[in-house]
């Protein structure tokens, strides 16, 4: 398109002037560029002006007054093609813009739900693991109610039995260690389970700040991107 705009003169334009004149055609920028074959309608609308006030010089008011229709129409075409043209490279732009934003918000919301389906297992698993915890500790309950009985029991022989009695002392003393053997197990497995827990929590919140604030980024640099175009838009058509 450039190599076009050099070609073209100003004489080049006012003699395809002179030639439409001759020909009783009417002037306007689509014929006088299909008369020349070069140059853009907005080069040879600056022509067509030159040549209208150089021409303006040597013709009467009438003269003047009857290109005034063609001169109009010639600033208006020139103006809606250079309109037309802006409004497709924008609508152009905007629409590649919108692909690769909606391209992003699918992968982020893939991305966000893969997350969301990780957690809820993790938290299924977690449940199972408490129910497990749960039945573990029903069954200890059940042998340490055993246990007990097992100490009612001895102590009854105990009564009966003078024999038996550093025994039954000494298996009693076991027992209760045991028993508080499972429960510190207990308390410890359940402080372990807490903070594995908590842990868990803090890292899904994390992820989910981190997602947020890069959702956040990604807004921002589409304005940023819309305020880029608008400016280059304006810029094109101030040029």
């Amino acid at each position: 398109m450039n190599t076009r705009a050099e070609s073209l003169t100003l004489e080049k334009v006012m003699c395809a002037v002179d030639e439409l004149k001759k020909q009783g055609l009417k002037v306007t920028v689509k014929s006088v560029r299909d008369r020349t074959g070069c140059g853009s309608y907005t080069t040879i609308t600056k022509f067509l002006k030159y040549a209208s006030l150089v021409e303006e010089k040597n013709l009467s008011p009438e003269a003047r007054l009857a290109q005034f229709p063609q001169q109009i129409e010639a600033a208006f075409l020139s103006a809606y093609e250079e309109l037309v043209k802006a409004a497709k490279v924008e609508a152009a732009n905007k629409y590649d813009e919108i692909q690769r934003l909606e391209g992003r918000l699918r992968a982020r919301w893939t991305a966000n739900t893969k997350e969301k389906i990780r957690a809820l297992r993790s938290l299924e698993i977690e449940i199972s693991t408490c129910a497990e915890l749960r039945a573990d500790l029903r069954q200890v309950t059940q042998k340490s109610e055993k246990n007990q009985e097992t100490i009612n029991d001895l102590a009854t022989r105990l009564v009966k039995s003078e024999s038996e009695n550093e025994q039954l002392l000494e298996l009693t003393k076991r027992l209760k260690g045991d028993i508080e053997t499972l429960q510190r197990q207990i308390e410890h497995f359940e402080r372990q389970a807490l903070q594995q827990r908590h842990a868990d929590n803090q890292m899904h919140l994390l992820k989910i700040a981190k997602l947020e604030q890069h959702l956040m980024n990604s807004q921002s640099q589409v304005l940023d991107l819309s305020m880029e175009l608008a400016r280059k838009s304006e810029d094109g058509r101030n040029t």
